[in-house]
C-alpha cells in the first residue's frame, strides 16, 4: 500500500516508516476487535499513533 509513496528526505522516511508501524498495530488488533471498530479507530488515531512512534524513534 505504501511501497509506492515517493520519499524526498529523511524526515519523509521516517514519518513513512512511523506510519507504517502504526498500520502493522491496527492490522494486528483487527483480529480482536472486529472491523468497523477498526476502521473507525484508523479514521480517528493513525496520526495521532504515528506521531507517538515517531516521537519514541526521535528521541533514541
Amino acid at each position: 500500500m505504501l511501497d509506492k509513496y515517493i520519499v524526498r528526505s529523511s524526515e519523509e522516511a521516517n514519518r513513512l516508516e512511523a506510519v507504517r508501524a502504526a498500520l502493522e498495530i491496527i492490522k494486528a488488533s483487527a483480529s480482536d476487535s472486529g472491523v468497523s471498530n477498526v476502521i473507525e479507530f484508523t479514521k480517528q488515531e493513525i496520526s495521532n499513533l504515528a506521531d507517538a512512534i515517531q516521537s519514541a524513534i526521535d528521541k533514541q
